[in-house]
């Protein structure tokens, strides 16, 4: 065979690699937005036929269920891990292992948590939540629904990370989107059946037996020998225990991360500034969905491998997604930088304009960071790290909130995006320091010049975009100013940072043009 033929392999290999990255990324990204459509379509009719207090304690009940995804102690992440990692090299009986010792530890927790929750449901529907008098009745079936959901949550994150990890998205997908969308569906289409709260919670519980039923359907036969088990010696216990130990630290820490200066702004600031904060917050953080979905691609592929054999791929799963996250995210992210004052004021108002002008260009610059933190995150814990992210979440929630508590009360809640947009770049910072580190290769490795020179060049474009909506400049200077920059930015990035891209579409377009 001659290096012709080797390197067509290679190339063929790589364009395989590249599609299905692309591909489950793809279905990823999907199985979140599509939940959010329907959302927004369902959510008007909701409040229409719910009405106000009835829409709040259902709102309440979306709440809790998601946060019951928390009760599995980071296990669904582990199984993915350990699950791509045995696999991979063929343990089919560790993989076995790993998977039966996560459903039960997870079936023990949720049995736990079902227990606590009617135990509590009496406190919470008369004390925590204050539920009027009316609705109470309402309230406690709707709390005893919810507290049956909990081991039918947390096994279903377990049986959802086997599926990652033998990078079935596509099965993990069209089985997610449906159950989350059904949360909105079913109260929904409830009012010609006259369904109270307990009813309605009661068969969004039943849609994730049925979820929790087709995950295992699917896992059992992704991986057979499952029935077969019987080797309890190589049940993998510390092995998932300990990552999912460091996972659950940064569970703890993450919410800092992610809700503390929403509510420091009431303690430190007049109530009614806090929805000028939130508001915008809620439009610019879903900017990294497209980067998380990404990273939940590449973290099984990550977890594979081990230190001192690394696949020689694996730099290039870091560099190349990265490198494309650049060139789209930059000029979305430039969108809500340069035209803020007019999203704001078409969207939510002239008082919003007014209040959030400058809060939510930084935002969009801080989660413009983020975006790019999400690759380098799933390298660190796919590649056996856990403990160095969950280290640096329990550093950077205690310089959050003091820097926090400072900046709002010198600037009020431009302070508390300030704060936040500081804590998010030097965690990208940091997450490529530590990516470097285990890697074992030179800055010029891992991020090359053009590369880095397109970083430097999108982050002057992003901070002159800041400048102008700071300073109110009018919006024919921004239009313009953003008009060129766009141009000027994805034009060199294409042309300098894309060859591959660039001579993949060339042969794409002359293949149509000869038809």
């Amino acid at each position: 065979m001659g290096q012709q033929d080797v390197d067509k392999g290679d190339e063929r290999t790589k364009g395989a690699v590249d599609s299905g990255i692309l591909r489950n990324s793809t279905l990823n990204f999907l199985g979140q937005v599509v939940p959010l459509g329907i959302a927004a379509v369902a959510v008007p009719f909701i409040v229409r036929d719910l009405g106000i207090e009835r829409y709040g304690l259902l709102s309440l009940s979306w709440i809790l269920l998601g946060y019951v995804s928390f009760l599995d102690f980071g296990l669904g992440r582990a199984t993915t891990n350990a699950v791509a990692f045995f696999s991979t090299k063929g343990q089919q009986e560790e993989t076995a292992g790993v998977v039966w010792v996560s459903l039960g530890i997870n079936l023990a927790v949720g049995a736990v948590g079902t227990l606590l929750a009617l135990w509590f449901t009496p406190m919470l529907v008369e004390r925590v939540f204050s539920v009027p008098g009316e609705l109470r009745e309402e309230a406690v079936g709707m709390f005893v629904m919810l507290a049956f959901s909990v081991p039918l949550v947390t096994l279903a994150m377990t049986l959802r990370g086997v599926l990652e990890g033998v990078h079935r998205f596509d099965l993990a997908n069209v089985v997610k989107a449906p159950s989350l969308g059904m949360m909105f569906l079913i109260p929904m289409f409830g009012k010609p059946f006259a369904l109270d709260l307990g009813e309605i919670v009661g068969l969004i519980v039943l849609s994730r037996l049925v979820t929790l039923l087709v995950y295992a359907v699917f896992v059992f036969r992704q991986i057979p020998n499952l029935l077969k088990f019987h080797n309890f010696r190589s049940m993998k216990a510390g092995f998932l225990l300990r990552f999912a130990g460091w996972i659950t630290v940064s569970n703890i820490f993450s919410p800092v991360l992610n809700y503390a200066e929403r509510l420091l702004i009431p303690a430190l600031q007049p109530l009614g500034v806090l929805g000028f904060y939130t508001a915008p917050y809620e439009i610019i953080s879903r900017l990294p969905m497209l980067p998380a979905s990404v990273a939940a691609t590449l973290f099984p592929t990550f977890s594979s491998n081990k230190e001192g054999d690394f696949q020689a791929g694996i730099l290039d799963l870091l560099v190349k997604p990265t490198k494309y996250l650049l060139f789209l995210m930059t000029p979305i992210a430039s969108v809500f930088i340069f035209l803020a004052p007019e999203i704001l004021e078409l969207w939510l108002g002239a008082a919003f304009r007014e209040r959030s002008m400058f809060l939510l260009p930084v935002l969009s610059l801080g989660f413009f960071f983020n975006c790019l933190a999400h690759i380098p995150l799933a390298a660190v814990q796919g590649l056996g790290r856990p403990h160095w992210r969950a280290r640096l979440d329990m550093l950077e929630a205690v310089l959050f909130l003091f820097l926090t508590v400072i900046l709002i009360r010198a600037f009020g809640i431009n302070g508390a995006a300030l704060s936040k947009s500081f804590v998010l770049f030097l965690d990208v910072v940091v997450m490529f320091v530590l990516v470097r580190r285990i890697l074992n290769v030179s800055w010029s490795t891992l991020i090359p010049r053009q590369m880095l020179a397109f970083i430097v060049l999108s982050l002057v474009f992003l901070l002159a975009g800041l400048c102008l909506t700071a300073l109110d400049f009018s919006f024919p200077i921004r239009m313009l100013s953003f008009s060129i920059g766009v141009t000027i930015v994805v034009s060199l990035f294409w042309f300098q940072t894309l060859p591959e891209e660039r001579d993949s579409m060339r042969v794409l377009v002359n293949k149509f043009i000869a038809r």
